[in-house]
């Protein structure tokens, strides 16, 4: 009986030992939100994504925590504080737009969980997509700022940090 006792122990102290972290616990979310307003926009080249920039930002919130919906799940409400698209190669071509917004995320009693700043850089959505070459479509500057920034919105929310 002592020796079963001892291996049992000792194949507890094994596992224990030999197991993988747990992996890291997500935010659930039940709802996403998206607020702008035509003062977010920073410059003539934004104007043009504005009237769509709520519903882009919130299929790419949606995509990014598509694993993580749950009907009990946090609210989040994006309000967006500037979208700014580099016009021509003089301004950077794309590498001076920005997409930056407050994040709020409440409780299903809108109870506060955290409120963030977050921000999107061309640098930053070139990290996206690895190897992506600028062009001169301000569409694709466009797209991948909105992606980056949904993506800085998870990795915040996630980890808790702004990145």
């Amino acid at each position: 009986m002592k020796a079963f006792a001892l291996l049992t122990a000792s194949a507890l102290a094994l596992a224990a030992c030999s197991s993988e972290p747990a992996a890291p616990t997500r935010q659930a979310i039940s709802e996403i939100s998206v607020n702008t307003d035509l003062t977010s926009v920073g410059n003539p080249s934004a104007v043009e994504y504005w009237d769509n920039l709520s519903a882009d930002l919130e299929t790419a919130l949606a995509n990014q925590f598509v694993n993580d919906i749950s009907s009990d799940g946090a609210r989040i409400e994006v309000d967006v504080d500037e979208l700014s698209l580099a016009e021509s190669y003089n301004e950077g071509f794309g590498q001076n737009s920005t997409l930056s917004g407050r994040v709020t995320v409440t409780d299903m009693r809108d109870a506060p969980l955290g409120t963030y700043n977050v921000s999107a850089s061309m640098a930053q959505a070139q990290a996206v997509e690895p190897g992506a070459q600028p062009s001169t479509d301000s569409t694709a500057f466009y797209q991948a700022l909105v992606q980056a920034f949904a993506q800085g919105v998870d990795q915040t929310i996630n980890s808790g940090t702004a990145p």
